[in-house]
């Protein structure tokens, strides 16, 4: 199992990180977890043809995490090598009926012009079985002021190895997060904000750190920054609550599982 960041950053622009976008590879499987913006891009500077991915998978619709979708469907009808092979969204609930509204809005001709059979799916206590894999996910913390409040966490895992990822957390997270992630070989988790800058609705690298330590993480990676924290000690400020290997995720990094 690999994992390569797409983008590590968040809505706020920035030329050192993209917004949210992970791809991991399970055998011949290619699974991508969220795509904001600028992923298509990321994935071919990484060697990987949008194309070639197998299942995308949705934590919730803030634009940082679902803005590139919709460029993710045009450029498979209208690639000069169309996409063929077929392709599973998974989002969580109420996720069909945001998929149709993407389609309606950017892509009408989308199930004439394909070439390829398309299966959204919506999960919460779910689980979905690949080729040596599967896919287990909870729901987590409603997401306000979005078209889809549901999120979910997701925990990717064949019989020896496993991995975590959850997206925008509130600072008083779920305990379902911790049942999701316990004894996980790697946590991917977003820890937006430095502890001097705690808000409502997302987690400072100590609440993150303290995710990991009660969920027994062997390897904590710590993602989706605003600015603010590049001015920060993040790693140390986890390293408060856990005491476990810290990374702190930077665009382009590759990560053997």
């Amino acid at each position: 199992m690999k994992l390569t960041i797409l983008g590590s950053g968040t809505c706020i622009p920035s030329l050192k990180r993209q917004a949210p976008g992970y791809v991991v590879k399970i055998g011949k499987d290619l699974i991508l977890l969220d795509s904001g913006e600028g992923t298509k891009r990321r994935l071919m500077e990484v060697g990987i043809h949008p194309n070639s991915i197998d299942y995308i998978l949705y934590t919730h619709t803030h634009v940082d995490h679902v803005a590139e979708l919709p460029a993710l469907l045009w450029g498979y009808m209208y690639d000069t090598q169309p996409r063929k092979k077929d392709l599973v969204i998974v989002g969580p609930k109420g996720f069909k009926r945001f998929f149709r509204q993407i389609i309606k809005l950017f892509s009408p001709l989308f199930y004439k012009r394909s070439k390829f059979k398309t299966s959204i799916k919506e999960i919460s206590n779910s689980k979905i079985k690949g080729n040596g894999w599967r896919i287990l996910s909870k729901p987590m913390c409603k997401q306000g002021n979005t078209f889809l409040p549901h999120s979910v966490a997701y925990r990717l895992e064949t019989k020896r190895k496993s991995l975590v990822y959850a997206g925008d957390m509130r600072y008083d997270y779920p305990k379902s997060l911790i049942k999701l992630a316990y004894n996980t070989e790697l946590l991917l988790i977003e820890s937006a904000v430095p502890n001097q800058r705690q808000v409502p609705d997302h987690l400072t690298p100590s609440r993150a750190g303290e995710i990991a330590t009660l969920a027994n993480v062997k390897k904590l990676i710590l993602t989706h920054f605003y600015p603010p924290c590049e001015k920060y000690d993040i790693k140390k400020q986890a390293q408060k609550t856990y005491k476990g290997p810290i990374v702190l995720a930077k665009d382009l990094m590759r990560i053997e599982i």
